[in-house]
């Protein structure tokens, strides 16, 4: 299932006791070191079809990518 969150949903999420998900930053790995939200995950895009079994296959949680977009 996919579905967009709005900036407003994915900082309450990020401040919910109640929430369990694992956020992932899709950015370049430079952009993640300079700047990322605590607590995500970094797997470039490029790299994200390879590695998400390998990273994300343990974790019985939502996950959520985030990158750039102006939206």
């Amino acid at each position: 299932m996919t579905r967009e969150y709005t900036t407003e949903e994915l900082h309450a999420k990020l401040f919910s006791s109640e929430d369990r998900f694992c956020l992932v930053d899709v950015l370049p790995h430079d952009s993640y070191v300079n700047r990322h939200i605590p607590g995500a995950l970094g797997i470039p895009l490029e790299d994200l079809e390879a590695r998400a079994e390998e990273l994300l296959h343990a974790r019985d949680v939502e996950v959520i990518t985030y990158c750039a977009s102006p939206r």
